[in-house]
């Protein structure tokens, strides 16, 4: 595998290259592959040993093969070592050796040479558990076919491999992740190169996400809305103040009962700021014990499920009353606040 000055990949093959049968799968036709022989003069196995499965030397070849050499790919790059010395080192039993005793001996073992520069924290952590998956010592529980390497490339060709895809979605995406940060990208997820190219596009991470990850980006997505909502209500009820009742004595006491009463979620019965929203939509107050309705914000005694289910005037009674999720949840009292502040103003 030789590297272009742009750092595009590139099989080499000097012409030294031989049969080799294909390991047989049920129902698939016989095939035979071309193996580049440059095994150090041992003519009679073809390959290059540094890189070569295990499993080719019983002359079985197979895409595990492949993914196995894939793997020792993957730890030249992030440690800048050779693959195998003249004396008979080879990386991948040095790295298999290590990870044995310290799970996390690769990561320790990255290149650090002056002027390679740092490895950004979660895509060195991602593409090291991708080569330790590749390169499992028993074969059964390696990658066994490269759809599970499948992933995105941005516009500048970056390739991401789904599980640096996962790894990188999950730490954009965790809720420690200030507003700041959320902003700054406006909940997007970009390359994680930092490369300029545009975000991807949702429809392509639903594609290449597990669910955990797709509903983690999702949550950051909501939570970012939802700030900037509440900063564009307040920015247009700072203007409607100013404008209207900036000479009205008693100006805080309307910004506060906007702040406190229509923007912020609280419990009708107790006035208790309400934030923990546990999926279920008939909501109980854990000050008071009183069952609400999170989206009219109607006192409900001590269960809320029948008026959320047949009553509440803001929801469609159409029988699917309790599986709308944050999302839905966000829509409508976005939409309630926005109505209720314009009534107040």
């Amino acid at each position: 595998v030789g590297l272009t000055a742009a750092f595009v990949p590139k099989l080499l093959d000097c012409g030294l290259a031989t049969h080799l049968p294909q390991a047989d799968e049920p129902g698939a036709p016989h095939r035979t592959a071309f193996i580049t022989v440059t095994n150090f003069g041992a003519a009679d196995q073809p390959g290059t040993p540094a890189y070569m499965c295990p499993r080719l030397t019983t002359n079985k070849y197979g895409e595990p093969s492949e993914i196995f050499s894939f793997g020792v790919v993957l730890l030249e790059l992030l440690t800048g070592k050779p693959p195998a010395t003249p004396d008979g080192y080879y990386l991948h039993h040095d790295i298999q050796d290590g990870t044995a005793d310290d799970p996390e001996y690769l990561e320790k073992s990255l290149d650090a040479r002056e002027g390679v520069g740092e490895w950004p924290q979660e895509l060195a952590s991602a593409l090291c558990g991708l080569a330790r998956r590749c390169l499992l010592p028993h074969p059964t529980r390696r990658i066994q076919s490269f759809q599970e390497l499948s992933g995105l490339r941005c516009e500048n060709e970056h390739f991401v491999c789904a599980g640096c895809l996962m790894g990188h979605v999950r730490v954009e995406s965790e809720a420690e992740q200030g507003i700041h940060a959320l902003r700054a990208r406006q909940g997007e997820i970009y390359c994680p190169l930092k490369c300029g190219a545009r975000h991807f596009a949702a429809h392509d991470l639903a594609a290449h996400l597990d669910a955990v990850s797709f509903e983690m980006y999702l949550a950051a997505k909501i939570r970012y809305t939802e700030h900037e909502a509440r900063e564009h209500l307040m920015g247009h009820m700072l203007e409607c103040l100013e404008s209207s009742v900036c000479r009205v004595e008693g100006v805080d006491h309307h910004r506060n009962h906007i702040e406190q009463r229509i923007l912020t979620n609280h419990c009708p019965r107790c006035d208790m700021a309400w934030l923990d929203y546990t999926g279920c939509d008939a909501v109980t107050c854990p000050f008071c014990n009183g069952a609400f309705c999170p989206f009219c914000q109607e006192d409900c005694g001590e269960d809320a499920h029948g008026h959320v289910a047949r009553e509440c005037p803001l929801l469609p009674q159409d029988g699917d009353f309790f599986n709308g999720g944050m999302e839905r949840l966000s829509h409508v009292v976005k939409e309630r606040r926005l109505r209720d502040t314009a009534q107040y103003l």
